[in-house]
């Protein structure tokens, strides 16, 4: 089994004024289009998918931890895209990481810092509380593979 999880910085990096490395010397934009963003993802299925029993493609998850938030909008985007690609692949599944983090009872009981952040450290990489989140569904993902 696989888990294929690009993380949200790596996926989004053009858009964000934190991560002005997603650009080349001329000014262009290194990853920007959702067609280039589903090309490589697609690739990347088609190398993983005949090599594996089961790939669980994981949805990215936010930056910061408003989902209101416009660029949280493109990645859901990005999500969606990724769930649509999945349904090409019989041993694909989707995993929505962002669904389970709001849904998790854990979740929902963990206070916010003074900077209103939850699950993350920074807005992108995860706490602890945010990593225990991802192990229960990793884990619950593993505790039902017939192996």
């Amino acid at each position: 089994a696989v888990f294929l999880w690009v993380g949200v910085n790596d996926a989004i990096v053009m858009e964000s004024p934190y991560y002005l490395t997603g650009r080349e010397a001329g000014g262009n934009e290194v990853f920007a289009a959702d067609d280039e963003f589903a090309y490589y993802y697609r690739r990347t299925l088609d190398h993983l998918s005949p090599r594996a029993g089961r790939v669980f493609a994981v949805g990215p998850l936010f930056c910061g931890e408003d989902l209101r938030d416009p660029l949280n909008s493109r990645i859901a985007g990005l999500a969606a895209i990724v769930r649509g690609l999945c349904r090409d692949y019989p041993n694909l599944g989707f995993v929505d990481m962002r669904e389970e983090f709001f849904a998790d009872e854990a979740a929902a009981r963990a206070l916010p810092d003074p900077f209103g952040l939850r699950f993350t450290v920074d807005g992108v990489h995860l706490s602890s509380t945010g990593a225990d989140i991802v192990a229960r569904v990793l884990l619950r993902h593993i505790a039902r593979l017939d192996w």
